[in-house]
């Protein structure tokens, strides 16, 4: 009798639950095991800045493998059990708590991590980052006080976050330090109209600037000073500067990497037994 194949995917992701579903249904007798560091069904994250900021949705009212969710399909789904490492001799990854796991074959879709400025370190408060539930879930809690709100990028996180807290009623500010908003995603046209949009929503953009000081009011509120001389004072501050390929799993484990994990076309990454899969770098 042979023996049964087992498959762990890092990551609950979007590519992360793909991965695991595809590996069941390829080979469904292999036990697929997906390991997952949030403590809920795998969420798409798009509503995280629109909807569960406003109030209307939450995370679990978009499950991204549907209504069965994962463990539907046959997966075992294990969350709240971050990796701190992979012994690649031993075919085995270890969890936070020390747990040893072992694979036939690792699929690593660790996704990306948000891109801190030292300016704004996470955890400082007053200061927010977005990318997961948890933070959605502390974000919204503050926005629903009321108060003011400066953000620090005018990408689409961004301003999704001030059309989100405008509606809320809380006064808006975006810093945007490229020459207009969305510079990245849409040509200078649908930028202007989104930009007029916000406009009449109540939100200050200011453009072409950068923060060049960070500072705490006497009354406990954060102030930046811009590089226009002007100085934005707010009671929170949200920071959307984009985000960088979480490879530091892969690098502690000595796969090559260069901005992101590094993968032939089928997916295999400098290990023969070890996959990665998620949004290729340009």
């Amino acid at each position: 009798m042979d023996a049964v194949r087992k498959i762990v995917v890092v990551g609950g992701g979007p590519a992360g639950v793909a991965a695991a579903l595809a590996a069941k249904q390829q080979d469904a007798a292999a036990e697929v095991i997906l390991l997952s560091d949030e403590r809920q069904e795998p969420y798409e994250k798009p509503p995280l800045s629109k909807a569960v900021l406003t109030g209307k949705a939450m995370p679990h009212d978009a499950p991204i493998a549907g209504p069965k969710g994962v463990s539907g399909s046959g997966v075992r789904l294990t969350l709240g059990t971050p990796v701190k490492a992979i012994d690649r001799s031993a075919h085995a990854v270890i969890t936070e708590t020390g747990e040893r796991i072992g694979y036939d074959a690792l699929v690593l879709a660790t996704g990306s991590i948000n891109r801190e400025l030292p300016m704004f370190p996470a955890g400082r408060k007053g200061i927010y980052y977005l990318r997961t539930e948890a933070e959605a879930r502390a974000l919204k809690a503050r926005l629903h006080q009321g108060g003011s709100l400066l953000v620090i990028g005018g990408g689409l996180i961004g301003l999704e976050v001030a059309a989100s807290a405008a509606e809320l009623g809380v006064k808006t500010a975006v810093v945007e330090i490229a020459p207009r908003i969305l510079a990245r995603v849409c040509n200078g046209e649908i930028s202007a109209l989104i930009h007029e949009r916000h406009r009449a929503r109540g939100v200050d953009i200011r453009v072409g600037t950068s923060v060049s000081a960070l500072h705490e009011m006497p009354d406990g509120r954060l102030a930046v000073d811009l590089a226009t001389g002007d100085t934005i004072a707010a009671d929170l501050i949200v920071v959307g500067t984009g985000v960088a390929p979480d490879d530091r799993l892969a690098k502690a484990a000595g796969l090559a990497t260069q901005d992101g994990i590094i993968v032939d076309d089928h997916a295999r990454t400098s290990d023969a037994a070890i996959f990665a899969t998620g949004q290729p770098t340009p």
